[in-house]
């Protein structure tokens, strides 16, 4: 069967099999290529997991733990201070932890929480997240939360939480 792939425009491609074309936009093809990438290479999606866990930079597991930590005041500040994407992000590295789920939920207006809600189902709908996006993102957010911290802003309690 003969595969190929166009650009048609600025964000949509035609993917062609055999005689089959689809037209899909530049994010579904990310979603589609990830897909295929954590399909035939497993072991791609588990690198990639370890590098964000740990890895070469800041100790992004450690940070997403220590936010369950925060006190709401620099959660809200945190909040505030990042982009919107850079939220998006951080809501759907931290899906898996229920008590972060809430922390940051909780400091959010109900109508913020429903649009982030229904963005992470509308720009994530795969439950992927781009490596190099996930990375540049959260070492915004730590940043931030770095700056945060050293104004007195933004502090965790010594507790640590089981999630």
């Amino acid at each position: 069967m003969k595969i190929s792939v166009k650009k048609v425009s600025s964000d949509t491609f035609a993917i062609t099999f055999g005689d089959v074309v689809v037209a899909l936009s530049e994010t579904e093809v990310r979603t589609l290529l990830l897909q295929l990438t954590r399909t035939i290479s497993p072991e791609l999606a588990a690198r990639r997991a370890r590098r964000l866990a740990g890895g070469d930079g800041p100790n992004y597991r450690d940070f997403m733990r220590r936010l369950r930590n925060a006190n709401d005041i620099g959660i809200q500040a945190l909040l505030r201070s990042v982009s919107t994407d850079d939220t998006l992000i951080l809501l759907k590295l931290g899906e898996k932890s229920e008590l972060l789920q809430k922390k940051l939920f909780s400091n959010m207006s109900d109508k913020s929480a429903q649009m982030f809600t229904e963005d992470l189902s509308y720009k994530f709908p795969d439950d992927l997240v781009p490596d190099t996006m996930a990375r540049e993102a959260l070492r915004r957010i730590i940043t931030e939360a770095e700056k945060l911290e050293a104004r007195g802003t933004l502090t965790y309690e010594d507790e640590p939480l089981v999630d």
